[in-house]
């Protein structure tokens, strides 16, 4: 009796193997979604901190802007650029040296996270003693970035300037000792002069070490200290863009939430659309199209109707989940409406193009199904709506390119644009325009499919 039983079983799903292989493309599809997915995160996480096929590790880019021009800032940016962690990119793409308004419109429109401004009078304050003039022009949604960049600022300062920056700091902490605890002018001014005795007797024993032991000289930058609120030790004044006139703390807040708003909110658009122009295969299955095929309604008529339905349901969708965004998470969409309106009417357009196209080449349900979850998550994780490819230190440069051949980039750009950085409708066309071309292009392939292998499969 159990012997038939396993029999019968055995027999059962080997029947059911060869059932599911059948469908030779939606097999393929099942295995290559995992495998799309683990060289997407292979490819992001794990070249972070790793060497190129140069022997290279990948290094941060911070834009610099040298308002001082003397020897002391150029030695910092050369420290910068000689970096193991960081490169300097002073010039823009034209071959102009950045200034102070180039980097400030850079965060503005979203071109860079962050820019370095040494400021002028920094080679002097230096040569005093004092801490020198540095401002950091950030986009406070990026405070990743933010962190790994103080701390390759401090190795750089560190290496160009160490030994001028360690009194610097030294002076700058008994004064600000003092200040709290309202000791007496004299009292600091001797402090002060036991502090520069105890670095002038350092430096003598550092050079004569140095000179009986030349290799004490060569130190490995990955053994310098890392610590964290280097901002604040180094005295940087920070200037954050975004976010319009909000204060720091509302800013952040609104930060960490408009990206997984917007970036969920676009990955579920492309399912939800998807799914509904899948119904093509389920009306041909059943008959319907060929109904609808042999009235004299216009062969176009009927795939244009599929669309206006696709598109008014995902606009429906958009709202409901930005408002959900307003109302429970206080997202700031009520001043973009407007551009919101926009960018999502084109995102839809784009996206129902995508889900219509995808229908309309597969040959079965499990076909759509496997190739549309494949491409949305693909998209999805390379688009920027799951995590910000920008904010990532050594993501690859291709990886970041491929980023803007998919619909989730240009969506999530636009909405980043309008309700984050605060800038007027017109800085998002671009981004609509690309959205549009995209559901027009669709839009006809999608055309051309149907017609080939739904009219014509169904002999009218």
């Amino acid at each position: 009796m159990i012997i038939d039983t396993i029999r019968l079983a055995v027999t059962l799903a080997v029947k059911d193997l060869r059932l599911y292989s059948r469908d030779k493309t939606g097999l393929a599809l099942g295995f290559l979604l995992p495998i799309s997915l683990v060289s997407v995160f292979a490819g992001v996480f794990g070249s972070i901190g790793m060497s190129d096929d140069s022997g290279q590790s990948s290094k941060l880019t911070l834009t610099v802007a040298d308002m001082d021009g003397t020897d002391a800032s150029r030695k910092l940016v050369a420290a910068i650029d000689d970096s193991k962690f960081s490169r300097a990119k002073t010039t823009t793409d034209d071959g102009k040296a950045y200034t102070r308004d180039d980097i400030y419109e850079a965060v503005r429109d979203g071109s860079i996270s962050l820019g370095v401004v040494l400021e002028k009078g920094f080679g002097d304050k230096l040569e005093a003693g004092d801490v020198p003039p540095i401002e950091v022009i950030r986009d406070p949604a990026r405070e990743v970035t933010f962190q790994i960049s103080s701390q390759a600022l401090f190795m750089a300062l560190m290496e160009a300037h160490g030994n001028k920056l360690g009194r610097a700091l030294t002076k700058r902490g008994l004064r600000d000792l003092a200040k709290a605890t309202g000791l007496p002018p004299e009292v600091v001014g001797g402090i002060e002069r036991i502090a520069a005795t105890f670095f002038d007797t350092l430096d003598t024993e550092i050079t004569k070490a140095e000179a009986h032991s030349p290799a004490a000289k060569s130190t490995s930058t990955t053994d310098a200290p890392v610590f964290s609120g280097m901002a604040s030790m180094l005295g940087i004044r920070e200037t954050t863009v975004g976010g319009g006139s909000l204060d720091k703390k509302e800013r952040e807040r609104i930060a960490r939430i408009s990206q997984p708003i917007a970036g969920t909110a676009v990955m579920m658009l492309l399912f939800g659309l998807t799914a509904c122009g899948g119904t093509l295969l389920r009306e041909r299955e059943e008959g319907t199209l060929r109904r609808l095929f042999v009235t004299p309604a216009p062969r176009g008529a009927i795939l244009a109707g599929k669309f206006l339905f696709t598109f008014a349901l995902g606009l429906v969708q958009l709202v409901v989940m930005f408002a959900f965004g307003a109302v429970v998470f206080r997202l700031p969409i009520a001043g973009h409406l407007g551009g919101i309106l926009v960018v999502s009417t084109a995102l839809c357009a784009a996206a129902t193009a995508f889900g219509i196209f995808i229908a309309s080449i597969g040959r079965t349900q499990k076909q759509i199904e496997g190739f549309a979850t494949l491409v949305i998550l693909v998209m999805s994780a390379v688009g920027g709506s799951w995590f910000p490819l920008n904010d990532m230190v050594g993501v690859p440069q291709w990886m970041i390119f491929a980023s803007h051949f998919t619909l989730n980039a240009w969506a999530m750009d636009a909405y980043q644009d309008l309700w984050w950085r605060n800038l007027p409708v017109s800085y998002v066309l671009p981004e609509v325009g690309v959205l549009l071309g995209i559901a027009v292009v669709l839009s006809a392939l999608a055309t051309l499919f149907f017609r080939k292998r739904f009219a014509s499969a169904e002999g009218v």
